[in-house]
């Protein structure tokens, strides 16, 4: 293996753990969780993470080679997600076992810096007795102080009254978290009730002008946050005035998507305090929402069009010559697109299905119709797979019909027989001996994807840099929305999956007779991708049995 190769492999490995609420950051908290004191400390608490890197800092000074590969094979390999092929030849570089080393040292650094967007310890909270607090009314005179908690238990009550109000899983509530700190941030040990408007327009112009990634690169990570956004101001005014500097290149602010939810989310808990603790807001109804820009999810990831698609199957070839060859390898890669394509359904949730998610039901002239049931439950009937699904939302839990396309045309339904036969418990993932299962569907939905998208990368696309395997969800939710029917009665974002605007009754969805399988059905039915033959795809599913 070449050096370049090797230097490829541990970015990549180094970027993806870098992100927040991924799988490397799952596998990581998982394996940093600790044990002090008859007290559990989870990975991404400030205690874990300083025993972390204690041990890391003690090696770093001794410098023994013999010493840390053995701390790179048993604490970072098995959580490095790197492929086996791969570590093999690595592990005669010399130089692999330092590289990780130090990409890992920076990770913990970076997991530190933002723990607190993690839980408090729980060993901590539960033996605190909650402060008896003294509610004021507002009050015109501003120097009245008002009684409110420590920023970091305000938090948790905000995310608290959310979780129960919205039913957000945690790992939402873990990606809101951030946005709240933003606000002690960048007013530190600034009482909450004492934020002023001029306070939140100064607030708006920090959030709009934040560097990405402002805490992991290194130019930016040693900087406080007003410094970071100084320094990308000057970045934007030299660009400006046509100075593009080779080393800033890369630096740019943060996303609109991202803006928005930092206003979105300061807004309501900011709002949610003043109720709670008596204060006079100072939201005036403008301040936090004059940037918001009114857009949908495609300012992230754009469709891909019918000619696009069209494109996609002729020139992909693993839905060619190689097609077969998939199906029976690696069959996500396949019938994934057209689950994404046909049914909304997001990677995860296909991932995960059971063989026992299929199922059946009639339509009110006794006609048969089989579905996918998209939920967390585990239906195998095997204890040990509790909570290995998950799910975004309790309103992604929804009955999937299956049309023509999936019963005709892909033998969907032989192909879950045949998994059964095989006493198979997943759809597409094996369970094989002695491996995490939670860790094979998430590395087989990860190949579903990168697969997708290294081959999308070839080809000649308008925006190519915002579409991946994703925009398939996007081209779905394209066609429903022209379903007069599906928006009317709120039927095409039950198929999404999507947490609705209220919390009205037909959000109660599962369960309510007017979203079963049979009223889906109707929607999925006119789902229609222009002038496809879907010919040679039928013909290579029909050797699988």
């Amino acid at each position: 293996m070449t050096s370049e190769k090797m230097d490829e492999i541990l970015y990549n490995y180094f970027q993806n753990a870098m992100e927040e609420n991924s799988i490397y950051e799952d596998l990581r908290h998982e394996k940093n969780t600790i044990e002090k004191d008859g007290e559990v400390y989870e990975g991404s608490t400030k205690k874990a993470l300083l025993y972390q890197l204690k041990q890391h800092n003690k090696l770093d000074k001794k410098r023994e080679l013999t010493e840390v590969k053995k701390y790179v094979e048993n604490e970072i390999i098995p959580i490095s997600m790197i492929e086996k092929n791969e570590l093999e030849e690595l592990r005669e570089m010399k130089e692999f076992y330092w590289k990780i080393f130090k990409y890992y040292g920076e990770i913990l650094k970076t997991d530190l810096e933002r723990f607190e967007g993690y839980s408090v310890e729980d060993s901590i909270k539960k033996h605190k007795k909650e402060k008896v607090k003294h509610i004021y009314l507002n009050s015109e005179n501003e120097d009245e102080d008002i009684e409110e908690d420590v920023f970091e238990v305000m938090v948790n009550k905000y995310l608290s009254h959310t979780k129960t109000k919205r039913k957000l899983s945690t790992a939402t509530l873990d990606d809101y978290s951030p946005s709240y700190y933003l606000v002690n941030e960048v007013f530190q040990n600034k009482k909450l009730s004492k934020l002023t408007t001029k306070d939140l327009e100064y607030l708006e112009d920090i959030i709009s002008n934040m560097p990405t990634n402002r805490n992991k690169i290194k130019i930016t990570r040693d900087l406080n946050i007003h410094q970071q956004v100084e320094f990308m101001k000057n970045i934007l005014e030299d660009r400006k005035n046509k100075i593009f500097m080779k080393e800033y290149e890369k630096i740019n602010v943060i996303s609109e998507r991202t803006q928005n939810k930092h206003f979105e989310q300061i807004t309501g808990f900011i709002d949610f305090c003043s109720k709670k603790y008596g204060f006079k807001t100072p939201l005036n109804g403008i301040v936090l929402q004059r940037y918001r820009i009114k857009s949908d999810s495609s300012t992230e990831r754009l469709l891909l069009n019918d000619d696009e698609l069209r494109t996609v199957f002729n020139e992909f070839d693993y839905l060619n010559k190689k097609l077969l060859f998939t199906l029976k390898n690696d069959p996500l890669k396949v019938y994934g697109i057209f689950l994404t394509m046909f049914l909304g359904m997001r990677p995860i949730e296909a991932g995960q299905l059971m063989v026992n998610d299929l199922k059946e039901t009639k339509d009110s002239k006794g006609n048969t119709i089989y579905y996918l049931k998209v939920s967390k439950e585990n239906s195998s009937g095997d204890e040990e797979l509790d909570g290995v699904k998950k799910e975004k939302t309790d309103n992604t839990k929804r009955k999937l019909p299956l049309t023509e396309i999936f019963i005709k045309d892909l033998k969907f339904l032989e192909f879950v027989n045949k998994r059964k036969k095989e006493k198979q418990k997943f759809i597409f993932v094996d369970m094989l001996k002695d491996k995490d299962i939670k860790k094979e569907i998430n590395n087989t939905v990860r190949r579903c994807e990168d697969t997708f998208n290294s081959k999308l990368k070839k080809l000649e696309l308008e925006n190519l840099d915002r579409k991946s395997f994703y925009s398939l969800r996007h081209s779905f939710a394209n066609k429903i929305k022209h379903i007069p029917k599906a928006l009317q009665d709120k039927r095409g974002e039950s198929l999404m999956g999507h947490t609705g605007a209220t919390d009205s009754e037909l959000f109660n969805r599962y369960g309510n007779r007017y979203f079963e399988p049979d009223f889906l059905y109707e929607i999925l039915v006119e789902v229609k991708y222009d002038d496809f033959d879907f010919s040679n795809i039928k013909k290579e599913v029909e050797k699988l049995f």
